[in-house]
């Protein structure tokens, strides 16, 4: 399945993100941008416009809680689908699902990512 000119912005630990890039990119085709961190990530999202965010939350306050706030605060941002890759617990989760596409765990597998941003891009029927 070709994906080109679908972006997804990617808000990681820079060597994490470098492999969800290339797994990306190179077994479903799109377009990837990536922000090494979170700080000025919710002004990338603004500028580029990407289809989905896959968006690092490291711990409950933490820099990427402080991204989705800013994404869903803003009216030019708050329809893009955020799919949080979490480190959190379980309980912790539960009070960020209700801003976001999905939670998935840190150690989620490529197919498993694939499948949820097929999920949250696709449109609603």
């Amino acid at each position: 399945m070709n994906q080109q000119g679908i972006l997804i912005l990617t808000v990681y630990d820079p060597a994490v993100s470098d492999q969800l890039a290339h797994v990306l990119i190179t077994m479903a085709g799109y377009e990837v941008t990536t922000a090494d961190s979170a700080f000025g990530a919710s002004e990338i999202v603004r500028r580029v416009g990407p289809r989905a965010v896959i968006l690092d939350i490291e711990e409950p306050a933490g820099p990427g809680i402080g991204v989705l706030d800013e994404l869903k605060a803003d009216a030019r941002t708050a329809n893009v689908p955020v799919v949080a890759v979490s480190a959190l617990p379980e309980s912790e989760n539960e009070r960020i699902r209700h801003r976001t596409a999905a939670v998935l765990s840190r150690s989620l597998d490529a197919e498993q990512l694939l499948t949820v941003l097929r999920q949250v891009m696709s449109p609603p029927r």
